[in-house]
């Protein structure tokens, strides 16, 4: 799957697509998209993606992914050049280019940059006992099962309250499922339709 960072880039309408890939909507649009191969950038600072690597403990080897990818566009060039010259020349190099994909695929298999926080991360939230406190009052149950943390008794009366004010004071706010949401954006980039999906009820 293509990383957003990856999939689109500003280039001159008038050129040639070299790489199409279209969703249908079931309505009748159709979105079209020319994937950005360029990741020439991706090895520009290759001790910045070592450590990306390393901290996601992925045993990758960037120089050997550096030197196919480097050969594989080589090939890419060279047939993008070809666009003017004989059929028998422009298959030529389409062939040599795609005998060579390897280092394309590598390349886009690399994951995305780990965010750098600096020295010093500053704690959003203040360290509390609130937790703990809960679980001593039988307060706070956990589902093993499924991972999911419940309040049980007045904690929740609480909460409940808390939530009607909020609603109550910010009316008009629009209210948004994050998981849906998040699951509807991954969905329509991995190029999947929605009506065979399954949806949260």
């Amino acid at each position: 799957m293509f990383s957003m960072r990856r999939m689109f880039t500003r280039r001159p309408m008038v050129r040639q697509m070299s790489y199409l890939a279209s969703r249908f909507t079931g309505r009748g649009d159709v979105h079209v998209v020319d994937p950005l191969v360029d990741l020439r950038y991706l090895f520009e600072d290759m001790e910045k993606l070592r450590r990306s690597l390393e901290e996601r403990r992925s045993n990758i080897d960037i120089t050997q992914v550096k030197e196919k990818y480097d050969v594989w566009w080589d090939k890419y060039q060279s047939w993008k050049e070809s666009a003017d010259q004989e059929k028998k020349v422009v298959s030529s190099m389409r062939k040599a280019m795609i005998e060579e994909q390897a280092g394309l695929l590598s390349a886009l298999a690399l994951p995305n940059f780990v965010h750098e926080v600096g020295n010093t991360e500053k704690p959003m939230l203040k360290n509390s006992h609130h937790q703990q406190y809960l679980s001593q009052k039988g307060r706070l149950h956990v589902d093993e099962k499924t991972g999911v943390v419940h309040l049980v008794g007045y904690p929740v009366l609480m909460e409940n309250h808390v939530k009607s004010q909020l609603l109550d004071m910010f009316s008009y706010a629009i209210l948004v499922s994050p998981s849906c949401f998040v699951r509807a954006a991954i969905l329509e980039g991995v190029n999947v339709p929605l009506d065979p999906t399954y949806t949260f009820q």
